[in-house]
């Protein structure tokens, strides 16, 4: 069994393409390659990955920012599940100014000629509407991958059939790709497992992952199966797959006897369990129960240090790509 370890491809996609692309680039132009983070509220798990992405950046000589958008204390207790005693009329105020200051930031990031790329980091509190939101990003900063704009070009782009793995092919996209699907194919690229001809069972339809990972999978001529909640027979049509890609978000959910054998499997998940034999009182375990599924896939992901050190990389990468991009179009940004 082959273990697609994520941390091991990106360190080395970020020591071998970004670090050396990110000093030429301050070498060609004078400045670093920038990012900025948008972080509204307070989250352990987003500080965890904020800071995951920033310490990245500095590793291949990224410039980043971390923007802070503080919620009111009324507004941040409700986040964080505890009641507060606020006036339906003072709530909703405080939430649009909120919502008004995420987008002045936004502006005044679209217009800065040293930010490359701007992501906002999800979760949003959930009086934001996400899509509205993401949709304020200039198009040509998106590095997520997420504005419709980038959508749209994605659906474009799978149409288009692979007719081999050019090498090349990514430095010809005016778009970028969403950050964790891209992930999962440069883990199955790495290890020099093709799509080409196989049935590929996706787990998962949201937009960040089940969607445009399978549109990226049809665009390597793979076969492939989309898989909800609304599934019948779901172990069945797992059974089918010679690539199974699980993005649900629960935790072990996919059975070692759902798998073919000798199929590879890449797990998106990342679900904190309760184990009071760690310190912080929980692990970390995927969408596969990992070690029963080992024994029967030829490759798998685990969690950690599977998928979630890729769509790192895949950012710093979309943001370098942008970068070169941006002095192109517009020298100014130089």
């Amino acid at each position: 069994m082959l273990l697609l370890d994520g941390s091991a491809v990106s360190d080395h996609v970020q020591r071998e393409e970004l670090a050396p692309a990110c000093s030429a680039f301050l070498t060609q132009h004078g400045r670093a390659v920038g990012l900025a983070v948008v972080v509204v509220g307070t989250r352990k798990d987003s500080a965890t990955y904020v800071r995951m992405k920033q310490k990245a950046s500095a590793n291949v000589g990224m410039q980043s920012w971390k923007v802070q958008i503080e919620l009111p204390e009324q507004l941040q207790q409700i986040e964080d599940g505890q009641s507060a005693q606020v006036e339906t009329e003072e709530l909703q105020n405080a939430q649009a100014n909120v919502v008004q200051e995420i987008y002045t930031t936004i502006h005044d990031l679209n217009a800065r000629e040293d930010v490359d790329g701007i992501i906002v980091q999800l979760p949003l509190p959930k009086f934001c509407d996400a899509d509205v939101i993401l949709s304020a990003i200039d198009p040509e900063k998106d590095v997520d991958g997420l504005h419709p704009q980038s959508h749209a070009a994605l659906f474009q782009f799978a149409t288009k059939r692979a007719t081999s793995r050019d090498k090349h092919e990514r430095e010809r996209l005016s778009f970028n790709l969403p950050c964790t699907p891209a992930g999962c194919l440069e883990i199955l690229d790495h290890h020099q497992i093709s799509l080409d001809g196989k049935h590929v069972v996706v787990l998962g339809r949201s937009q960040i992952v089940g969607l445009p990972v399978s549109l990226l999978c049809l665009q390597r001529n793979a076969t492939v199966t989309m898989c909800h909640s609304r599934t019948q027979n779901l172990p069945t049509r797992v059974r089918e797959a010679d690539v199974v890609i699980a993005a649900i978000g629960r935790p072990q959910f996919v059975k070692a006897d759902w798998l073919k054998p000798g199929a590879v499997v890449i797990d998106v998940g990342i679900n904190p369990v309760d184990d009071p034999s760690k310190k912080a009182g929980y692990r970390l375990v995927g969408d596969v129960d990992f070690d029963a599924a080992s024994q029967v896939a030829s490759a798998i992901t685990p969690v950690p240090r599977g998928v979630g050190p890729m769509t790192v990389a895949m950012l710093l990468r979309n943001t370098v790509d942008t970068a070169y991009r941006r002095v192109s179009r517009h020298p100014q940004s130089a």
